[in-house]
């Protein structure tokens, strides 16, 4: 007879704080995954195991954060445990000394692991036999019985980290570019639309947080509501500006939020329509390149909107 499955949660608690007013609340089996002792400065910002009894679950469900995901095994706690915390840190290509993996994350996991093969799939799953995540009203879930059908049960990772070779980690970097792609086209066509429609419940501040913070809509549910023509007209317009930003060493998602606002606030939805003297100002040698694009927005607005403290 097969052992029964227990399902567990994974918090991020960087993701999700009140992860810690559910423990004290319904006191379900929990663990921190790094190791004790734990600083607490360290522990505000950890994942934790947490069994997924109703009431977790039920707390869970009302969440609007991307708190983690769900795992389900026959192993007891500790084993999984001692399985989940192989995968904390990982060797990358450039890199003499591991970097933290934030596995756990359900707007990355999916991505991340469609690169894996299914030898590496399989390993990293471990005596975990099924994944979840209930991100923003989407449940995704998967048990990989084809993927994992022809490996033994037992198979374990060779040495202590696992390692990433440079084409599997630039695998990794062009799911995270096409996730980011994505949120720039759905910024843009949803923006744009809602000008066109002059919408009055819709707030460019608001959304431009939103969209850089959730992934983006599937092609399909966007051609739906807003028809292919526009979506075309955002991918390319999106390109576009990823392009532009990448020319100008442009990198980090405050430079980009604050660099879409300032296009979506001038109705500026294709590249030739910019100004030249923005491009200039891009282009300067003064400062760093988000200095140069604060400096921009300031110019053009008379303000810098602080997107950090309205994500709080």
């Amino acid at each position: 007879m097969a052992k029964p499955e227990t399902c567990y949660a994974i918090i991020d608690a960087a993701a999700e704080p009140e992860v810690f007013n559910l423990l004290a609340e319904f006191e379900p089996p929990a663990s921190c995954l790094y190791s004790e002792p734990v600083q607490p400065e360290i522990a505000e910002l950890a994942p934790y195991l947490v069994e997924a009894t109703e009431d977790v679950k039920n707390w869970l469900n009302q969440r609007e954060t991307p708190w983690g995901m769900y795992v389900y095994t026959q192993a007891t706690m500790r084993e999984l445990r001692q399985h989940l915390r192989k995968y904390l840190m990982v060797m990358i290509p450039g890199q003499e000394k591991p970097v933290f993996w934030r596995f756990y994350d359900p707007r990355n996991v999916w991505g991340i692991l469609g690169t894996f093969d299914n030898w590496w799939l399989h390993v990293f799953l471990g005596p975990i036999t099924q994944l979840k995540t209930v991100l923003w009203g989407e449940e995704t879930a998967s048990r990989f019985e084809r993927e994992r059908r022809n490996y033994p049960e037992n198979a374990k990772l060779g040495g202590k980290l696992m390692k990433f070779t440079l084409s599997q980690y630039d695998a990794v970097n062009r799911v995270f570019e096409r996730q980011f792609l994505e949120q720039l086209i759905y910024f843009f066509v949803r923006a744009r639309s809602a000008s066109v429609s002059k919408l009055e419940n819709f707030l460019l501040e608001d959304w431009v947080v939103t969209a850089f913070r959730r992934p983006a809509r599937s092609t399909q549910k966007i051609q739906d509501i807003y028809g292919e023509m526009a979506w075309r007209h955002s991918q390319q317009f999106a390109r576009d500006v990823f392009s532009l930003c990448q020319q100008h060493q442009i990198e980090d998602k405050h430079s980009y939020q604050l660099f879409c606002f300032l296009l979506a606030k001038h109705q500026i939805y294709q590249i030739e329509d910019m100004p030249t003297e923005w491009l200039s100002q891009l282009s300067g040698f003064e400062g760093t390149p988000s200095f140069r694009v604060e400096e921009l927005v300031k110019q053009q607005l008379g303000f810098v909107p602080d997107f950090l403290f309205m994500e709080k």
